[in-house]
């Protein structure tokens, strides 16, 4: 009896140390609730697509975001023809911009940002795009509000129970 009270401990234990191991995440905020609404484990260097809808030339814009030393970086931008909506038309400093035809690129942005607020509206069609998923940011928080997006260190036990209540 007592080695099987042990053996339920040792693996309680194990299980507690499982729970508690972090893992680097994407991590969206209702900024009015301070709450976590979408959890994504990432992996450093793993590109994330910022897909939205410019409010004055009402065109898709494509940002492309990397995790780097907990930072989100920008490191791309592609879009179409802004028709003076004040996107650039060409590169500074290191930047190298390209015409591609139906669209414009900008590479080598490298600008980071420790978090990143972002107001969601519904008709900017506001979403993240993963390796393996999406986010559409209408789906997890209400129209006209703010997220928080930043890069940070989760226990996996806070993950579970993040996705466990929806996000």
């Amino acid at each position: 009896m007592k080695k099987i009270k042990l053996l339920i401990l040792i693996g309680l234990i194990i299980v507690i140390m499982y729970l508690l191991i972090p893992i680097q995440c994407f991590v969206i905020t209702d900024l009015e609730k301070n709450h976590i609404v979408k959890v994504i484990p990432i992996i450093e260097d793993e590109i994330v697509v910022y897909r939205y809808i410019h409010s004055v030339s009402k065109t898709p814009i494509e940002e492309y975001l990397v995790a780097i030393n907990k930072e989100i970086a920008l490191q791309e931008v592609r879009y179409i023809d802004q028709g003076g909506a004040g996107m650039p038309e060409y590169g500074y400093g290191d930047e190298e911009f390209e015409n591609m035809g139906d669209y414009f690129v900008i590479r080598n942005f490298n600008r980071s940002f420790e978090e990143v607020v972002i107001n969601v509206q519904d008709k900017y069609e506001n979403e993240f795009i993963f390796e393996d998923s999406r986010v559409f940011l209408p789906d997890v928080i209400e129209n006209n509000k703010r997220i928080l997006i930043k890069i940070d260190d989760l226990p996996r036990g806070q993950i579970w129970l993040t996705r466990f209540k929806g996000g």
